[in-house]
Parts: structure tokens; sequence; C-alpha cells
């Protein structure tokens, strides 16, 4: 779909398990989703009840977050815990900083 629309340009709606409103694969090196805002958000992940955002690999990086110039990863709760690392074997865990304040 290409075109110039002032609400969704695409959207995609799902009510079971095994599927998904919107699904993307590329067999490349390329993206199988991706989003781009010149000011806003680039991709949401919103959940009311489970995960915003799920990310898995077998042998890569499940989440990478960088930044050129502002901060790479935030986490940020209200109520709840912020940040939650884990990471077995337990003696394995190479290095975390974490700034508190």
């Amino acid at each position: 779909m290409v075109g110039t629309v002032s609400a969704n340009g695409v959207y995609g709606h799902a009510s079971n398990s095994d599927a998904s409103g919107v699904y993307g694969q590329n067999d490349g090196t390329g993206y199988g989703v991706a989003g781009r805002a010149n000011n806003g958000t680039g991709v949401l992940g919103d959940s009311r009840g489970g995960t915003g955002v799920f990310a898995h690999t077998v042998t890569g990086t499940g989440v990478l977050g960088t930044s050129d110039s502002g901060t790479g990863v935030h986490a940020e709760s209200s109520a709840g815990v912020a940040l939650h690392l884990t990471q077995a074997p337990a003696n394995s865990l190479r290095a975390a900083y974490l700034v508190l304040g």
C-alpha cells in the first residue's frame, strides 16, 4: 500500500492468539517491520495486561538501543520495576551500569 493519508497508513486487526494484527517478514538482512517518525515515536508497543514489546533471538541481540546524542535505552515505571536484568548462569553476567536517581 502506497499513499498519503491523515490516519493510519496500514491497519490490521486479529482476535486470536495465533495471529498478528500486522505482520512483516524479511528473509534477507533487512527489517521485517520498521517504523520511523520525524519527531514522534518510530515504533510503539502497548498492552493493557501483557507485554508491550517482546524481542527474542536464538543467537543475536534481543533488544538493542543506540543513540547518537541521547539515551540508548530508557526504562521507567511509576509503580513497578523499571529495569530487570537476568542472565543464566548468574556468574556469567559481565557488566551492568545503572544510574539511579
